[in-house]
Formats: structure tokens, C-alpha cells, sequence
């Protein structure tokens, strides 16, 4: 059976990506999975957030079973302790005077704090974090902040956010309209790791019939999106969406929604539409096979104009690097 070539993992490490929200990561160690490999996320009591592999290099222990003193991340199985940058500072079975052996040292991880967001980024980075200039804008109210958990790849719930042929067959009514199923023309410029699409799509709802919206989705290599809908009263709705590739078939969402119309109406339906949204995408999503999205042009079939957002996307991810699976 032929494999499927895909984006390289190995390539991925060389990326920031987000593992959990600001307000979760405290001083009680948490573990999470980040390219299928474990790390322990914790914060300091001066505040600084940390990540290391979750291992323990002395018997193979998750250091997330551990508990932190001061600065001091301690292992719970002989008490081994170590400091932020991952030496080992501490060995309580041994006399204190002799040396602790150079080789006691964590693999540390590149960590940093962005948008209420922990990134993490094994490797070295290769690309700056996407941009998010509303966030904490005193114009828009965020009305969802979201994180979940999906069996599906990264990159395929990318190239979902930006294919606009779906819209009237899986989301009619709400994002488009079966009788009206063409994809407007659409624009698309690459810069770098950074994908701009734009395109003035007709509102879907009978209310706004004959009414458009201009939608800017911007992508940030390799899994962070943000989208711009600026409907025809002028409002402006924009969905900040993170992707953690927990695993080549996992993923874990962070989201948030935001908007400067409305501000005073209650959340409940712009809630209920949200979601209404994200549970049908993802009974496509989470069934699309291969799980891994092909980065050889030739694995599926394509059609100019409406599929141009995802070949250059994939042709994006094959710059970054390749494997067959």
C-alpha cells in the first residue's frame, strides 16, 4: 500500500505551539502530549512558567506526579529536584557535598506566554507566534474561550477552517445555502509562514438575503488561525483559533470568539451558533481519511478556485519538510 506523505513531525518541533491556557498552568505540575511526546508544565512561585520532558532522567518517573517548591520542580519518586532550566540541584539520598553528576539535567523546552495562551516549542523556532492584535481590544467582547480535544489531524481541521465549499452542505442556514453552493472568487497571498485568504461571500440567512460579508482568514504556519468577518452592517466578528497537534491523529483546540456588535445582547446564541458549527465540522473531520492531510498533490483530487486555499496550504506544509507514513 502506497504511504501517505505528510508534514514532517520531526519539522514540527521547530515550531511554537499551544498546550494550554495561561490560567490553567499553576504551581501543581500538569502533563499534556505535544507531538506525541509528554511534557510537564508548571509555574514557579515567582511566576514563571516552565516545561520539560515528563521524565524523571533518574528512574523514568513523570515529573508530573511531582510537586514544586519555590522554583524547584521535585520528583515524587526519590525526591530528585531541579531547577527551571532543568539541572538537577538536589539528590536527598546522598551526602549534600558530593556532586551531583553534570549528566542530571532535564531536556528543556522553549516555553512563552501569548493571548492567555502557555506555547511551547521543542525545537528552535522557525517562525514567530501568529499575530492577534484584538486581543484584549476594549472594542470587542469576547464571547467564548474554548478548549477540546478532537481525534483528527492538525492540519486537517486547518484546511476545513479555510474551505469555503463546505459551508452550504454542512452548515446550511447557518454559514451557507444549498441553492447557492459556488464559491465566490477568492483571493489568496502567501508571505512566508503567514497564508492571507480573503473572499465577499453572500450572508446565508433569509434576513440578509442579497447581503454580503467580507471574510479574511489568516493562517500561520503551521496550525494557528484567525478570521476577520466584517458583516454588512459593518460589525466585526473574529475567531482566534490555536492548534495543538497533540499526535498525527489528535488534536487539541484553543479558541477564542470575539465581537464588536452587540455588545450589551446576551452571549447564549452567538454561543449556541458556535457550537452548532464546531459539532458539525467535526463529524466530517474526525471521519476524513487519510487521518494525516496529504501534502503530495496528486494523493486526492482538486478543483481550481474553490480548493486553491488548500493547495497552498499543503504546499506550504511540504516546504516546511516531509515523511511518508
Amino acid at each position: 500500500m502506497k504511504g501517505v506523505t505528510t508534514v514532517s513531525t520531526e519539522a514540527l518541533r521547530d515550531y511554537w505551539h499551544p498546550v494550554a491556557f495561561s490560567a490553567d498552568v499553576s504551581e501543581s505540575p500538569r502533563a499534556v502530549t505535544l507531538l506525541d511526546e509528554r511534557v510537564v508544565l508548571y509555574r514557579t512561585a515567582s511566576g514563571r512558567s516552565v516545561a520539560h520532558k515528563d521524565l524523571c532522567i533518574h528512574r523514568g518517573t513523570p515529573l508530573s506526579l511531582g510537586w514544586v517548591e519555590e522554583e524547584t520542580l521535585v520528583c515524587a519518586y526519590h525526591g530528585w529536584s531541579y531547577a527551571p532550566d532543568g539541572k538537577c540541584i538536589r539528590i536527598p539520598s546522598v551526602d549534600p557535598a558530593r556532586k551531583i553528576p553534570p549528566k542530571a539535567r532535564l531536556t528543556t523546552f522553549r516555553v512563552t506566554e501569548r493571548y492567555g495562551i502557555v506555547w511551547v516549542c521543542p525545537g528552535d523556532p522557525a517562525a514567530p507566534i501568529a499575530d492577534f492584535p484584538e486581543f484584549g481590544e476594549e472594542s470587542f467582547r469576547t464571547f467564548l474561550t474554548e478548549q477540546d480535544d478532537w481525534n483528527a489531524s492538525a492540519a486537517r481541521l486547518v484546511e476545513n477552517f479555510v474551505d469555503t465549499a463546505h459551508f452550504a452542505w454542512v452548515h446550511p442556514g447557518l454559514l451557507g445555502n444549498r441553492d447557492q453552493p459556488r464559491v465566490p472568487p477568492i483571493a489568496i497571498a502567501r508571505d512566508g509562514h503567514r497564508i492571507d485568504v480573503t473572499m465577499r461571500m453572500e450572508v446565508a440567512n433569509a434576513v440578509h438575503k442579497g447581503a454580503y460579508s467580507e471574510i479574511y482568514d489568516q493562517i500561520t504556519l503551521p496550525f494557528t488561525l484567525r478570521q476577520v468577518r466584517t458583516d454588512p452592517d459593518g460589525g466585526r466578528h473574529i475567531v482566534f483559533l490555536a492548534i495543538s497537534p497533540v499526535s498525527s491523529n489528535r488534536l487539541r483546540r484553543f479558541s477564542y470568539k470575539m465581537r464588536d456588535y452587540d455588545l450589551d445582547a446576551p452571549d447564549d446564541r452567538f454561543i449556541e451558533k458556535s457550537s452548532i458549527v464546531s459539532a458539525q465540522d467535526r463529524a466530517i473531520v474526525e471521519e476524513q481519511r487519510p487521518e494525516e492531510l496529504p501534502v503530495d498533490l496528486t494523493a486526492e483530487l482538486h478543483v481550481k478556485g474553490p480548493d486553491d486555499p488548500a493547495l497552498v496550504y499543503r504546499k506550504a506544509l511540504a516546504a516546511i519538510g516531509v515523511e511518508v507514513h
